[in-house]
């Protein structure tokens, strides 16, 4: 008999009855075959000691459901189950029983040695600073402990748990000690901790209690804030109204326009950050100085213009001066003020000259203001120029006597010599009476037309000296010089500083209190040193 397949295959019923037969033996092989199921787990580290979590790891194959035995009297259902701890040295029985899916279990038991307990190491965390009565957490990292006992400092009471949280009522620095134990012993870590507060921010200023000071003057500004923390870890920002800052502690800072400016200080600490009050500066403007060019000048009267040419004056020579440069007018009672800190002047009046200072006090005006915008003073007291006249450490006094000594080589302000004066009021002009012209109601304010006292600067002439636009030159107060006054030397000179000494000093250009022939740019007057008058004052020159 034969059975048809398919068109055109025929078997034999033989041949089919082998084919049915193999089939049927491989499946039976197949469903004979066990999957893999078997208990396993391992050790995590491999040794184990007593106080010391362990974990355990499944490494089991074909579990279902998983069975711990610690042998510590702590059980677990889970594949991965909770690090366990001994309480003691020994040997303890562990055991992993699990089944799987067709209900079959399978065991794997250990001894497990468990060593003596370690010895304990203290170690704790808290932030660095905290604020005086802000709750503090302390989170303890200890090894090895079972018992903790906490000791914050006096007024904070103890714990012993194990993450306290405490206060602190008063600022300062605080010790913060833990001593942690197990039955082998015990161990200690100790840190500080800054209690503080808020700061409060506050300033000075270069010992100015008016505020007040002078363009392009360095200005020293100094916190005086109160502080709890390290100042290591204290920031600084400084505001001085014009759009510049500072991030330093006491920053050294010069305005370099007068104006009225608004200074404000942030300090910070860990604990917060405060601004002091708003405090408001006053910078007057400073000497405006004029350049006068290297030249040759005719020195003293000449009786073809000058009428009231006096012997003293006489005779007319040559005198050629280096550049040097001289303030537009006279020092003002504020321009003093704003510096020295009082206005010792017989007539009230900010914009006027400053009188009532002797030739010493424009000494020391000179050597202050020299220092402040950063010049080297000109003047000293002794002959090895270490001695700043009129200066005591960092203190300023007006002495008023001694000797003084002009460093030549010196950048700073100085009061001009009598040549340097005089060829500035000629402003170039060798047949001018008085300076800015011959017409004396129109150059200078003196006894004729100044109402018995001084006027503001800048008044007469309107418009200055034509070339060198300088101010009262003549009238108003008489100007200091440099030189001691004696008689005029014949022939040429180059940049001469007068007599090597003497007992009066030069004044030049008359005031508001003489008449018009004392204004001449030729006229020269003496008074001592160390006198002061309501009719002298003094302008600045510098050598650049």
């Amino acid at each position: 008999m034969t059975i048809r397949m398919k068109p055109g295959i025929y078997l034999t019923i033989a041949a089919f009855l082998l084919l049915l037969a193999g089939t049927w033996q491989c499946q039976k092989n197949e469903e004979e075959e066990p999957e893999p199921f078997y208990a396993d787990f391992s050790v995590q580290g491999g040794s184990v000691q007593a106080q010391v979590p362990v974990t355990f790891i499944d490494a089991s194959v074909g579990a279902k459901t998983w069975a711990w035995n610690f042998g510590n009297g702590n059980t677990s259902n889970s594949k991965t189950p909770p690090a366990q701890t001994y309480p003691s040295e020994g040997t303890y029985t562990v055991s992993l029983t699990v089944t799987n899916g067709a209900g079959a279990s399978d065991t794997k038991t250990i001894n497990l040695s468990v060593g003596p307990q370690p010895d304990v190491l203290a170690q704790f965390s808290m932030p660095a600073y905290a604020r005086k009565n802000e709750q503090v957490s302390f989170t303890n990292n200890s090894l090895f402990a079972s018992v903790y006992q906490w000791d914050f400092g006096a007024g904070v009471q103890a714990s012993t748990e194990k993450d306290p949280v405490r206060s602190f009522p008063t600022t300062g620095a605080r010790t913060v000690t833990l001593t942690a134990s197990n039955s082998k012993g015990s161990d200690t870590e100790t840190k500080t901790l800054e209690i503080c507060d808020t700061p409060v921010a506050a300033f000075t200023t270069s010992n100015n209690d008016a505020n007040t000071f002078l363009s392009n003057a360095y200005i020293a500004f100094s916190s005086t804030s109160t502080l709890n923390a390290s100042d290591a870890v204290t920031t600084y920002y400084w505001d001085f109204g014009n759009g510049q800052t500072s991030n330093q502690e006491k920053p050294t800072y010069a305005y370099p326009q007068g104006g009225t400016y608004t200074v404000k200080l942030k300090i910070s600490n860990p604990c917060g950050e405060d601004w002091s009050n708003n405090r408001t500066l006053t910078i007057t403007e400073s000497p405006v100085m004029k350049s006068i060019p290297t030249g040759k000048f005719p020195m003293g009267c000449n009786p073809d213009y000058d009428p009231n040419c006096l012997d003293d004056e006489m005779p007319t020579r040559s005198v050629t001066l280096n550049t040097y440069q001289i303030s537009e007018a006279e020092v003002t009672q504020v321009q003093w003020q704003t510096l020295m800190g009082s206005n010792p002047s017989n007539f009230s009046c900010p914009q006027c000259p400053v009188e009532m200072v002797s030739w010493y006090d424009a000494v020391v005006y000179c050597n202050r203001l020299s220092e402040a915008v950063g010049l080297e003073p000109c003047y000293y007291s002794n002959t090895s120029f270490t001695s700043v006249y009129g200066k005591n450490g960092s203190d300023w006094t007006l002495p008023n006597s001694g000797t003084v000594y002009w460093k030549t080589s010196a950048t700073g302000y100085r009061l001009p010599t009598e040549a340097e004066w005089e060829r500035a009021a000629r402003d170039g002009v060798t047949n001018k009476i008085y300076s800015g012209g011959n017409d004396i109601n129109a150059a200078a304010w003196y006894e004729s037309n100044s109402g018995n006292q001084t006027h503001a600067v800048k008044q007469k002439p309107a418009y200055g000296t034509p070339n060198y636009q300088l101010y009262d030159m003549s009238g108003n107060v008489y100007e200091w010089c440099f030189d001691w006054y004696d008689t005029y030397p014949s022939g040429s000179q180059t940049n001469p500083t007068g007599p090597a000494s003497g007992s009066n000093r030069v004044v030049r250009g008359g005031s508001w209190n003489t008449p018009s022939t004392y204004c001449r740019v030729a006229h020269r007057g003496a008074l001592p040193p160390y006198g002061y008058r309501n009719d002298a004052g003094f302008r600045l020159v510098r050598t650049p």
